[in-house]
């Protein structure tokens, strides 16, 4: 290998290694997690209104028939199962590259690999914590390394419990498909807890983008 190229390769490598800067990355998890609320919240009114109809409560949904209802129903439905496969995205590769930033600073709090921030989801049993772990770490080394005072720990367990809550409550939406009522409101409280879960989530990751900013902005690489 020449000179030029060994240059080459050494500096595409250290360029691996500098922090990235996190904004673009956030803004469109941002959109994302606010679109997931917002058909969250559509989800949980419609839902109520057609508890509402089946308790025989003279409720209307709306000035069209309930076939049409029905369809507006199944039209927002479809809008919400597919925002939680394309947030998720948004958001894993926030996590992706606000923990490979701590890293390449060497940021003490970043214990866990940037894999791993995303692979814990998707481990059985583990899921139920060392996800909220990476977070942890992303937002607390994100804090130490700009010279930050430390972040409101109860933001981050509250948007954890409801994420858990809401997951909870989405799989037993799932059991009792057959149970008529028991459905709606599952569905109602798993779609209030996600719905609320997404909206802590984004300003944590607001927060933590400009501490990240503050950091490479202070720092000498």
């Amino acid at each position: 290998m020449t000179t030029i190229e060994h240059a080459a390769v050494s500096g595409g490598r250290r360029a691996e290694r500098e922090p990235k800067p996190l904004d673009r990355l956030y803004k469109r998890a941002r959109w994302s997690l606010i679109v997931f609320a917002g058909l969250a919240a559509l989800m949980v009114v419609l839902l109520g209104m057609t508890l509402a109809l089946q308790l025989d409560t003279a409720v209307a949904i709306g000035p069209g028939s309930l076939a049409q209802d029905a369809m507006l129903l199944s039209a927002i439905s479809f809008g919400y199962v597919a925002a939680t496969f394309v947030t998720p995205i948004f958001v894993a590769i926030w996590l992706f590259r606000a923990m490979r930033n701590l890293h390449a600073v060497k940021e003490p709090y970043a214990d866990m690999s940037a894999g791993w921030a995303i692979g814990w989801y998707f481990v059985p049993i583990a899921a139920w914590w060392k996800p909220f772990e990476a977070m942890q770490q992303i937002v607390d080394g994100s804090y130490h390394a700009a010279g930050w005072r430390p972040y409101d720990t109860p933001s981050l367990g509250g948007w954890w419990a409801l994420w858990i809550v809401g997951s909870i409550g989405d799989r037993v939406a799932g059991l009792v498909l057959d149970v008529g009522n028991g459905l709606l409101v599952a569905a109602m409280f798993s779609a209030t807890c996600l719905g609320s879960a997404a909206l802590l989530l984004q300003r944590i990751m607001g927060k933590t983008t400009a501490a990240q900013s503050t950091m490479m902005a202070t720092r000498t690489f």
